[in-house]
């Protein structure tokens, strides 16, 4: 009797890791259930990654050091992309001028000597250009660690209500891999399409940011235009 229960039991146990095994690699989020429906920024990182959103403290001579970097390099990237001479010029979509702020922040910050600056990576330690947050600044004496996330916006939109702010906890995508304080800088240019000028920067902490979760399906252009659903050309 006693070799019979441990027999049922083991087969148990079987099945239930099986059926955890194929949860955890159809879901494509973590831990996404146990989210409420709206939620601080800080508590939604605390509950998918375990990581802590530190918020910037005016009085800790680190942050202090890092925020007067940033902003200086902010005002370089905004100087730096008004010149006539600029890439963005002439770029169709406003979009597409994002990874310029990115590369650039990421060389002025990088050469500052008591910080060192990259692309987020995910767990793995691939560099991933998509996805929150963009950047990964760290004081090297101390390891604190700061994410950046810049963000290019219309002046006028400032007020607008439409989201421009997106997190997904992606298992396969994390990049959010230490405690760190989180700062947006938000570039806002006149709106003139193909010859922006951007006029001023804002850096945001985002440790109380307010976030509101939507829950959708989604496909790709890979997906969506394969020949055997193409009804005409």
């Amino acid at each position: 009797m006693k070799n019979f229960r441990l027999g049922i039991g083991y087969l148990v146990a079987i099945g239930l890791a099986f059926w955890a095994g194929r949860l955890c690699r159809t879901s494509p989020t973590v831990n996404s259930a146990a989210l409420p429906e709206e939620n601080s920024l800080s508590e939604v990182i605390s509950r998918v990654t375990g990581s802590q959103v530190i918020p910037f403290n005016p009085d800790n001579t680190i942050h202090q050091s890092a925020l007067t970097l940033i902003t200086q390099a902010a005002r370089d990237a905004c100087a730096q992309f008004n010149q006539a001479h600029s890439p963005i010029k002439g770029m169709r979509r406003i979009n597409e001028a994002s990874k310029h702020f990115e590369d650039f922040l990421r060389q002025r910050l990088n050469a500052a000597p008591t910080f060192s600056c990259d692309f987020a990576k995910t767990a793995s330690g691939a560099s991933q250009r998509s996805g929150y947050p963009d950047l990964h600044l760290i004081h090297l004496e101390s390891g604190t660690d700061f994410y950046l996330d810049p963000k290019l916006y219309e002046a006028t939109s400032a007020a607008s209500s439409l989201r421009t702010f997106y997190y997904s906890p992606n298992s396969k995508s994390q990049k959010i891999q230490h405690n760190a304080v989180h700062l947006l800088i938000g570039f806002s240019h006149d709106g003139k399409d193909g010859d922006w000028t951007f006029l001023d920067s804002n850096i945001v902490d985002l440790s109380n940011l307010p976030l509101t979760l939507k829950s959708e399906y989604n496909a790709s252009n890979k997906e969506l235009y394969q020949s055997t659903r193409i009804l005409e050309k």
